[in-house]
């Protein structure tokens, strides 16, 4: 005889089989995390949006508010990407295929 759970909430696994991205959706969703997965996703992405030579001269990059913080240790650099706000929200926001920021402050 087969061991049969009882399920009173209704609750229970899915007899179809879902692709791994579908399940890390609904989990992130159903945990209310997908704004901390992408405010993540964005600030690991720092390096390859902006490529090798700001991201040696980054320190730390964070994102609280809708807003992200770059530590920068070159002043003319910095200089250089305050001109430049605009284009890195929109090519960080559109790499990481959501509004996850709306400003940038270089520090």
């Amino acid at each position: 005889m087969k061991y049969k759970p009882q399920n009173k909430s209704g609750v229970g696994r899915k007899k179809e089989a879902q692709p791994l991205k579908d399940v890390i959706k609904e989990l992130l969703d159903t945990y209310r995390l997908q704004g901390k997965y992408h405010q993540q996703r964005l600030v690991t992405l720092w390096p390859d949006v902006m490529g090798p030579f700001i991201a040696s001269r980054t320190g730390r990059v964070f994102v609280k508010d809708q807003t992200l913080f770059v530590e920068l240790t070159s002043a003319p650099l910095k200089e250089e990407l305050m001109m430049s706000r605009d284009r890195i929200i929109k090519l960080l926001n559109d790499r990481v295929g959501a509004q996850v920021i709306t400003d940038v402050r270089l520090l």
